[in-house]
């Protein structure tokens, strides 16, 4: 097996950092407005204390400032671990690529992740006394719903990232 050249690596990276920042804003969005305005913009909100709300304005506009950097580096984490296994990936049909880059991205990425955060299996556990179990539903279909977004864009963008094996 010979190594894939520089630039095919740089490209399928390239387009995992925006397939990632695509799936990201669309869901946080929707999200947003759907599922989480309320708990955000609730003067009791059990996130208070623990994400940044609106009612926070230093705070949030800090999130604001970040965001961008930290989920292009996370694009580029998330393209460099696809990227490994790009190749098998690629001899697969479009349907197992994204079965399997839904089990990557939100099984292993969010649902089982060791993290502690809202939706995750973890959060459930340790954060049950914070928040009730429709905050952790309502974080859960966010992140599901990116994860549906992401593994849409790249099942169909990884015939076309790699050069076809000879």
């Amino acid at each position: 097996m010979t190594p894939q050249p520089l630039k095919s690596q740089a490209i399928f990276v390239g387009k995992t950092v925006v397939a990632h920042l695509v799936s990201y804003a669309v869901a946080a969005t929707a999200g947003y407005y759907f599922l989480l305005r309320d708990l955000y913009n609730n003067e009791a909100s059990p996130l208070k204390g623990y994400l940044a709300t609106p009612g926070e304005p230093e705070e949030w506009a800090l999130i604001g400032e970040k965001l961008f950097p930290i989920e292009l580096v996370r694009g580029f984490l998330i393209g460099i671990v696809f990227f490994s296994i790009s190749k098998t990936l690629q001899r697969w049909g479009r349907k197992r690529r994204f079965i399997a880059i839904i089990g990557f991205y939100f099984i292993v990425g969010f649902l089982a992740s060791p993290g502690i955060s809202p939706g995750s299996l973890e959060g459930m556990l340790y954060m049950q006394n914070q928040f009730a179990p429709l905050v952790h539903e309502r974080f859960f279909w966010v992140t599901f719903l990116q994860s549906v977004i992401m593994a849409l864009i790249l099942s169909n963008w990884i015939r076309t990232s790699l050069p076809e094996e000879n």
